[in-house]
């Protein structure tokens, strides 16, 4: 129960004994019941929105990086001077054996980077 000393929920021990002037305005709906019925519904909707926004977002992204080409390909697209999205493309076309595709990703890893060993192991590595 309030009684007037603060407005922390450590005074209070419980959210629904919160002063209204500590309560975010526009997340109270109308719900029959008292004031503490109507904050936890809209603290249980705000959590739904949440969740459902961050799942959706993150459908986005697993259709972008499908796989190991297109994670890459997203990252050096992104960023600036990431010699290891570069070498990591490289790899990736490699890999697919796409060994003439993956070369100017390796040197553009060693461009940003000189001294990166593993670039140059991958350009020593590939079919060129």
């Amino acid at each position: 129960m309030y009684r007037g000393k603060g407005n922390s929920l450590e005074t209070h021990g419980d959210l629904c004994q919160l002063p209204a002037a500590t309560r975010v305005p526009g997340l109270i709906f109308p719900v029959p019941g008292n004031s503490c019925h109507r904050l936890q519904l809209s603290a249980a909707i705000f959590g739904i929105v949440v969740v459902v926004v961050f799942a959706l977002i993150s459908c986005v992204q697993v259709g972008r990086w499908h796989n190991a080409e297109t994670l890459f390909r997203q990252a050096v697209a992104v960023t600036e001077n990431n010699y290891l999205a570069h070498n990591n493309l490289g790899a990736a076309l490699s890999r697919l054996g796409r060994h003439k595709k993956a070369l100017p990703q390796f040197e553009q890893a060693l461009k940003i980077r000189p001294d990166y060993q593993e670039a140059l192991f991958n350009m020593g590595d590939g079919e060129y």
